[in-house]
């Protein structure tokens, strides 16, 4: 079977222009919620260890107006999913910028201070890799298993971490109410 690939870049580009700005690839609406999240990641986790619950630091976001693509507020448990998420894209980003910097065939290009800038909130992620000199005996790059198998656990812990941080908060009483009956 051909394909007209020209007639796919203008199909592509009718379905990207009927869109419009600010709704994302999926249809929804595109609110900044993720984006938010990821600028400020270190001051909510330091609203989190100085003893907030992602309940109220949800809360005091969407008081400022970030809220989820269908207008509702956000809760702890989405801005965990919110975090969770952030946090598996830097580890996706981290290991794909490692097995990069490590392969021979590319050629090696310092980060541009605009993408050193984006990539700010992801640990390591500038610091230039050291290229193995050879490959061990064997064929096979002596890391490219480990940062897939770390990386996936990595992603675990993360989750596992968020979900016992929301079953955690959802226990807790709200004493904002008044007393419990």
């Amino acid at each position: 079977m051909s394909l007209d690939t020209d007639k796919l870049r203008r199909d592509v580009g009718a379905r990207k222009a009927k869109r419009g700005p600010g709704v994302g690839p999926n249809g929804k609406p595109r609110t900044g919620a993720m984006a938010a999240v990821r600028q400020h990641l270190g001051e909510i986790q330091a609203l989190r260890n100085d003893g907030a619950t992602w309940v109220d630091i949800a809360a005091g976001l969407t008081a400022q107006g970030i809220v989820r693509a269908d207008g509702a507020p956000l809760t702890g448990r989405h801005l965990t999913a919110l975090i969770a998420s952030i946090r598996r894209q830097d580890i996706a980003r981290a290991a794909a910028s490692a097995q990069r910097a490590g392969r021979k065939d590319l050629r090696h290009r310092p980060p541009t201070p605009g993408a050193m800038a984006e990539r700010a909130h992801v640990p390591g992620s500038d610091v230039p890799r050291k290229r193995p000199s050879e490959p061990p005996p064997g064929g096979d790059h002596p890391h490219q298993k480990s940062h897939g198998d770390s990386a996936m656990a990595l992603f675990q812990r993360i989750d596992r971490k968020a979900r016992n941080d929301a079953e955690a908060d959802a226990q807790r009483p709200d004493f904002s109410k008044g007393l419990l009956k």
